[in-house]
Formats: C-alpha cells, structure tokens, sequence
C-alpha cells in the first residue's frame, strides 16, 4: 500500500511541476503582454526537439543499433551520450527558433519568455504528467485494483508497471518532493540557456550556440552519470544548485549585453 504521505508528497510535485510555470506565465504576461509568442516558441520548440526528435534518436542508439545499445552500457559514455544529445538538440532547437520564428524578438526580456516557454513545458511534460500518472496509480494500488491493468498490458507494459509499482512502493516521499524542487532549480538554467542562444542569433556571434551546448552537457552530466551510479540524490541536486545559481548570476548580468550600444530590441 502506498503510504499516505507518499501521495502528498506527489501531489505536491505536481503541483510545484505545474504551479511554477504557471506562475511565470501570468507574471510575465502582465509585465510584457506581447511575451505570449516566444513563450510559446520556447514551448513548441522543446516539444519538437526534445520529445519528438531527440526521442527518436534514443530508440535508434538504445534498441536498434545494437553496437551503441552496448557501447552506452558503460555509464561514463551513457553520460557523456545523454548530456550532449541533450545539449546539442535544445540548442539547435534555440538557435532555430530566434533564427527564424523570432526574428522581431531580440531583446533581454524576450530570451526570458522564451525560457519560461521552454522550461515551464519541459516542467509540465517530464514532471507535471509523470507526476499525474503516479497519482492516479497509487490510488489504484491502494484500492486493490492496480493488478488489473497487468490482464490488459502487453510484456513490456507489464514490466513497466512492476517497475513503477517498486518504485511507489519503496520510495522515501521526500524524493518525490525533491524531483518538484529540481524544477524550481532548473528553471533559470533553462532561461541562461535560451539568453546565451539568442545573444549569440542577435549580434551573430555564433560561438554562443556552441557554448550554450557545451553549458547544457555540463549541466546534464552529473545527473546523467548518476542514472547509472549510485550517486546521493543531495549531491546531485547540490550540482544543479551550482549550475542555478551560475545562471542567476548570468541572467541579471546580461542585460547590460542586450542594452548596451542601443541595439536592444525592446517590445512592450
């Protein structure tokens, strides 16, 4: 039976999964009426690029190809695989999106918007459903008809709901909290992100996409190598608080980037 305080404590990730984005959007929105549309750019463009595309390069290297599905059972090349497949499609992603979708949309508070697109989607998508799912599941279990699903699932969805049973099932609640409270971490990662692309699209300085997927790989690392070590959850989320606070201390640093010269392209 899954504990009660489990439950809260996956309700509470769905609720900051959803809640931030949110939040984010109605601020920034009063503040900046005409955000709506790099908001919604970041959004699609992480859809496109991350689940869509990078997906599809997964299933070929992880159950197609057979020599990369045992190359990357190493877990340094695992690693070094996922961060730069992450980096380099989100950012290309980016780059494609101020390039071409965005082209009135070139100051500091855009770049902004489009991060919160960008990362209130991936929020929603990667925590916000999972999140729902887990829910609705616990119930299920707790209700004593979770066992029914496995009369109406193929072999592979059968061990998928084993492993999701586990995992509700044994899981300290805290952890669920804590995957809510990378959100709020990762999120201004993903605005220094979508900054350092769209200066680089700006002022054609396109070094800044090749270090925008550098920064992104560096990011991803740790908690890509810790999908296959056993890294202490607290060390990793220590990580990601470094990388948050670097990107902080970027964002409020690269305005004057954007101002300087009167090259900022301010839209109210």
């Amino acid at each position: 039976m899954v504990s009660g305080g489990t439950i809260i404590s996956i309700i509470i990730q769905g609720i900051i999964a959803f809640g931030l984005p949110i939040f984010f959007l109605v601020f920034l929105l009063k503040k900046y009426p005409k955000s709506w549309k790099p908001m919604l750019v970041g959004a699609g463009i992480f859809f496109v690029f991350a689940q869509v595309l990078e997906a599809i390069l997964h299933q070929v290297v992880f159950f197609v190809d057979t020599f990369t599905t045992n190359w990357l059972q190493n877990p340094l090349f695992y690693a070094i695989y996922a961060s730069l497949a992450a980096g380099v499609f989100e950012e290309i992603g980016r780059f494609i999106g101020f390039q071409y979708l965005l082209k009135k949309f070139r100051s500091w508070k855009d770049g902004i918007a489009y991060g919160i697109g960008h990362g209130g989607v991936e929020s929603m998508l990667v925590v916000g459903m999972i999140a729902s799912s887990n829910i609705v599941l616990a119930f299920l279990i707790n209700f004593g008809v979770f066992d029914f699903l496995y009369d109406i699932a193929d072999s592979n969805t059968i061990e998928e709901l084993s492993g999701i049973k586990f995992i509700l099932l044994s899981t300290p609640g805290y952890m669920f909290i804590l995957g809510g409270v990378e959100r709020i971490i990762v999120f201004p990662i993903q605005i220094a992100l979508s900054l350092i692309v769209l200066y680089g699209v700006r002022d054609r300085k396109y070094i800044f996409i090749l270090y925008a997927i550098v920064f992104h790989a560096v990011v991803d690392f740790l908690p890509a190598l810790s999908h296959n070590l056993n890294i202490n959850i607290f060390w990793v989320e220590g990580y990601l608080l470094v990388m948050a606070i670097i990107s902080l201390i970027f964002i409020f640093k690269s305005k004057t980037m954007f101002t300087r010269s009167g090259k900022s392209l301010e839209h109210t």
